[in-house]
């Protein structure tokens, strides 16, 4: 899935010391192509759990819904905004 992804990503810091993922828009419910080892240490998801899904599986209880309609509306008018939102790892604790 992530084969067209920048090779920078590999070697940058970046990639081996912040958590992100990758999602595709272009694709049915934008599902995560990528994500760096970080995210899976910080989230303690497997890429088996984590690549193809939406990234709503790391939502919970205390996330803020007027943040992720701020994200689905940014999306949908194709234009940037910067929200912070409490996602939750498998374990249920928040980061």
């Amino acid at each position: 899935m992530a084969q067209n992804l920048p090779s920078v990503l590999e070697t940058d810091e970046i990639y081996k010391t912040v958590s992100f993922v990758v999602a595709d828009a272009r694709q049915a419910d934008c599902p995560i192509v990528f994500a760096s080892p970080t995210f899976f240490e910080v989230t303690q998801y497997t890429p088996q759990e984590t690549l193809g899904r939406n990234c709503r599986f790391l939502q919970g209880k205390d996330t803020s819904r007027h943040a992720i309609s701020e994200i689905r509306d940014a999306v949908r008018e194709e234009r940037e905004t910067n929200v912070c939102l409490l996602n939750y790892r498998k374990d249920g604790t928040s980061f």
